[in-house]
């Protein structure tokens, strides 16, 4: 079988052309991975966003690698990750939406204005599959992807993380325990107790052998553990301590029902609570977002007392919105015109 042989991005002008198609680079490392099993062929890794082009090498006429020199400049889970954590340690808040569609187009097209797509694993109907392919969709983006997996389970978690989430949502952390043990299923031994198994989460190889991999990988990956019980309020001081958590995320009607005012997240004893969790966590390192509708005028609110990101509704409530207000502009002027 000859080599398979594509131009490199200056042969044609290509350096700065972005990739238009989201996964085309993987499928070309796929690609020249199968032609490696007949011939001497592997594949540059190129800079962000960018088709990966094998390279001719000087010598014996062979095509070699070229490894990255930055975990940034690869287009993959870390340099999202990066860049949403930079946003908020800038001082930016961050918006996002749950994607409750199985249909990784949804997510691809929202990661042109959203910071964060939030795939719902705990009471969506997604299988690992479907996640790696809403993973697919937002490589490169700069837009962070993090799964909400269904319970605190490093089964669950293990997978999600090996097909490249930037980051793993933990529900109903309840005390410091819950919450080092979500941690833990996120962190490679000694620290953790996360399996060795990742593909596209190591970019393929393209983030180094197994201990820079690991390293890198610790560091990186989001561990967000959910505020909604009334015991996870209690524990607050505790479970902010624990080491590796980046970020709590405060669920206000599981918070509600907790405390015993089921479909109330708004009854002000709950939120006495919230204010009371944002209050002690902006005091930590620990980042603070919260989950909500998508009506902007109650958000304004939670900033001023500063969230630092926000879930905002899901992906249909937000088409919903756009269509009803698209629509009922149009209906009224219409109806005037018959007046």
């Amino acid at each position: 079988m000859k080599a398979l042989y594509a131009p490199s991005p200056g042969e044609y002008g290509l350096a700065d052309r972005p990739d238009p198609i989201p996964g085309v680079g993987e499928a070309l490392v796929k690609v020249g991975r199968t032609a490696l099993c007949h011939t001497d062929v592997d594949i540059r890794y190129g800079r962000a966003n960018h088709v990966r082009y094998p390279r001719r090498s000087s010598s014996h006429g062979k095509m070699a690698i070229s490894r990255p020199m930055s975990t940034r400049a690869q287009g993959g889970t870390m340099q999202n990750t990066a860049m949403f954590l930079d946003k908020i340690r800038g001082g930016q808040v961050c918006f996002g939406t749950v994607m409750t569609s199985t249909d990784p187009l949804l997510t691809e097209a929202l990661c042109s204005v959203l910071d964060l797509i939030w795939v719902d694993a705990e009471h969506a109907a997604f299988s690992v599959e479907t996640l790696q392919l809403h993973a697919m969709a937002a490589k490169g983006t700069g837009v962070a992807l993090i799964v909400r997996v269904g319970w605190n389970d490093p089964v669950l978690i293990k997978p999600i993380l090996d097909l490249g989430a930037d980051g793993i949502i933990v529900p109903l952390i309840r005390t410091a325990e819950d919450a080092s043990r979500a941690v833990a299923a996120c962190l490679y031994p000694p620290a953790g107790m996360r399996g060795f198994g990742p593909k596209r989460a190591n970019n393929y190889g393209g983030y180094g052998g197994g201990p820079e991999f690991c390293k890198l990988a610790d560091e990186s990956v989001m561990k967000i553990v959910q505020i909604e019980h009334v015991d996870a309020v209690e524990n607050l001081d505790e479970i902010l301590a624990v080491p590796g958590l980046t970020s709590i995320m405060i669920g206000s009607n599981d918070l509600a029902g907790s405390m015993g005012l089921i479909g109330q997240p708004r009854h002000p004893d709950v939120l006495r609570a919230i204010s009371q969790v944002i209050e002690k966590t902006r005091k930590t390192d620990v980042f603070v977002g919260m989950a909500l509708g998508d009506d902007p005028d109650p958000i304004k609110g939670w900033i001023d007392m500063g969230v630092q990101w926000f879930a905002l509704g899901c992906e249909y409530t937000l088409l919903l919105r756009g269509a009803c207000d698209v629509t009922g502009v149009l209906r009224r002027y219409a109806q005037s015109r018959r007046s």
